[in-house]
């Protein structure tokens, strides 16, 4: 729901895919369709190094994401739909509209991430990082009266 309220069509298209994708394969009778589905999770493995670099941004923690990325997305998933695709006792179309895109979005993904890379800005990541950090120090106190009526001038409610 995240992705949809931030208008982020890529992750958007990317957590509908993978839900998609999962519920098609535990939906399955066949065990090699469950067991391919979920050796496909594997793709995440670059996720726990994503949230390292989220925590502590640097050019090194960003090229071992996009390194785990690269490995995990962009070898490992097309390497498993292919095996999906060429088993015609496991091929079915929804596996397949739900593979393909999947494998296009990590490709574009990774061309982001590279020229993220090639591109990176310690500086900027680290400010961007700090901001995001910040303790809210302010405090709203909102009174009943206020929430009713907002312009109202009564003040008898009001907290000292």
């Amino acid at each position: 729901a995240t992705c949809v309220l931030a208008r982020d069509a890529m992750y958007a298209t990317h957590a509908l895919v993978a839900v998609a994708l999962i519920a098609a394969c535990l939906d399955e009778d066949d065990g090699r369709v469950r067991d391919l589905g979920a050796r496909v999770l594997y793709i995440e493995a670059s996720t726990p190094l994503m949230h390292e670099w989220q925590r502590r941004p640097s050019r090194r923690n960003f090229a071992h994401f996009v390194l785990a990325f690269a490995l995990a997305r962009c070898g490992f998933l097309p390497y498993h739909t292919a095996r999906i695709l060429r088993d015609p006792a496991i091929l079915n179309p929804k596996r397949a509209l739900a593979l393909l895109p999947l494998n296009v979005l990590q490709f574009l993904w990774l061309a982001k991430l590279l020229h993220m890379l090639l591109t990176y800005d310690e500086e900027k990541a680290n400010h961007n990082n700090s901001k995001q950090q910040q303790p809210t120090t302010t405090t709203t106190t909102t009174t009943r009266t206020q929430k009713i009526n907002p312009t109202s001038d009564d003040d008898d409610d009001d907290p000292p």
